[in-house]
């Protein structure tokens, strides 16, 4: 992300490439044959009537433009590798009737065959995507699910992929070639520059800032016994109103001059202090991994898994007021080296690095930002949908147990005013399958707010889906926490 262009070299894709941190942090110590499963997933709602011919051309020419698209993972003696196909192995949309199906039909329908192409997604053969066309006729909104392994997609490189969608989609319905803008440096020549900086000694400097990370209590107290595996975990989602979101995104960001992640932060910190009973946690945060590490490198239209998972040493005094803690955290924040990238480069890509032994965090956080999902205008996509249900847009890494819960939010603009829904997913306790119950341990923070007084947790909770939640539910500003053990 910088005013310099790319030159060639940096533009053109290497024939094969290592891996950038995230991606040995995924694949590194899995057992061979192992099916990987980790996908992200977008459902949209289509202008009604949309022609399949221009959509299955504007589909082709992302395939054929991103790179990533066309990734193959290959396990080899030295390790991991990933090189790009010249193709996609097979067709990457299929079109669906569903003229006849509405209502449950129509989500029963969506929900099997999305699970259908999660399934076939195998990165080991290149075949990396898959997008389904569900065709409801000349006078309905079709739909469209774009499902993508982990591996060669993140949240920056979906609003990179759904805006070339557009501009290839109209562009083919113009009878015009499918041809989206240029896209800077490719993801394999960042992850061998990356390889080559960190290993020559550039990023030993940030180590130490590392070291005393890893020092700080990242145990939680101990939760319901029983399952703590993926097959029994559950997402609880808070959807904050209009005028609480409005207060979170604006009003308290300019009172206190800090940023939106500081703020949910605070929040967190606070709750983790005083169930914890200290005043320090570990918390694994992330960032988005471009970084302007070099003058000559251009990341803002790549797609790729750049996200940077490091571990933050969250101070937080459980009885101080919001001014002060948000001056703290939104100091402890700025403090860290690289926006956390340093610290995946020096744990995954340093033989035998002193942080491959590090304690991991037992909660997570991550702010996804600000999606616009008003849905106005009059090109292709016209909103977004919920995600099927049983398709969480991540899956943690180990095959059967947790590592740690994760608290995510973001906020999501319509026509009524934005919004913000908020979701933990770990193991849910002894209550019902889809609603989390006190054993399992949780707490609410109120958000601090202009003339707002603190207020009482939500006394109803709908049944939690796979990071997804309705829109417009009122709930005062603050934060849901699920513990695991």
């Amino acid at each position: 992300m910088t005013e310099s262009a790319p030159g060639q070299e940096a533009a053109e894709e290497p024939a094969a490439a290592p891996l950038t941190p995230i991606q040995r942090w995924y694949l590194d110590g899995r057992e061979p044959g192992r099916p990987l499963r980790f996908t992200m997933t977008q459902r949209l709602e289509l202008a009604p009537g949309t022609d399949g011919a221009a959509l299955r051309a504007a589909t082709d020419a992302l395939v054929r433009h991103h790179a990533s698209l066309r990734t193959r993972f290959r396990r080899t003696a030295d390790g991991w590798r990933q090189d790009v196909l010249p193709e996609a192995p097979d067709a990457v949309l299929t079109r669906h009737d569903v003229t006849a199906l509405d209502g449950t039909a129509l989500e029963a329908e969506v929900q099997r065959l999305t699970d259908e192409a999660q399934a076939a997604l195998d990165p080991t053969t290149g075949r990396v995507v898959r997008a389904l066309f569900f065709d409801r006729g000349p006078d309905l909104p079709g739909q469209l699910v774009i499902t993508a392994h982990h591996l060669v997609v993140d949240g920056v490189s979906w609003r990179i992929l759904l805006a070339d969608l557009e501009t290839a989609h109209r562009a083919a319905a113009q009878g015009r070639p499918a041809e989206p803008p240029a896209t800077g440096t490719s993801y394999g020549h960042w992850a061998a520059r990356l390889d080559r900086h960190t290993r020559s000694g550039a990023l030993d400097a940030d180590l130490p800032y590392w070291t005393h990370t890893a020092a700080a209590p990242a145990a939680l107290p101990a939760g319901r016994s029983g399952p703590n595996t993926y097959g029994t975990a559950d997402t609880l989602t808070v959807t904050l109103d209009a005028e609480t979101t409005d207060a979170l995104l604006r009003q308290v960001p300019a009172v206190y001059r800090t940023q939106v992640n500081d703020v949910l932060l605070s929040a967190l910190g606070r709750t983790l202090a005083r169930w914890c009973g200290r005043d320090t946690v570990l918390v694994g945060v992330e960032g988005h991994g471009r970084e302007e590490l070099f003058a000559d490198v251009d990341l803002s239209r790549t797609v790729g898994w750049f996200t940077a998972e490091f571990p933050l040493a969250l101070r937080v005094a459980p009885d101080a007021g919001w001014h002060d803690t948000l001056r703290s955290v939104k100091e402890q924040l700025r403090a860290v080296p690289l926006h956390g990238l340093s610290h995946g480069a020096l744990r995954h890509l340093v033989p035998g690095s002193p942080l491959a032994t590090a304690p991991a965090p037992q909660v997570g956080f991550n702010y996804h930002g600000r999606w616009d999902t008003g849905g106005a205008g009059a090109g292709l996509v016209r909103g977004a949908l919920p995600r099927p249900a049983g398709t969480p847009t991540r899956r943690r890494r180990g095959p059967t147990s947790w590592t740690s819960p994760v608290w995510s939010s973001r906020a999501a603009s319509n026509s009524a005013g934005p919004t913000r829904p908020a979701s933990t997913t770990g193991p849910p306790s002894a209550g019902s399958p889809r609603t989390p119950s006190r054993p399992c341990g949780r707490s609410w923070s109120t958000a601090p707010g202009p003339g707002r007084a603190a207020a009482p947790p939500p006394t109803s909770r709908s049944p939690a889906s796979a990071r997804t939640s309705s829109t417009g539910s009122s709930a005062p500003a603050g934060t849901w926490r699920t513990s695991c053990r």
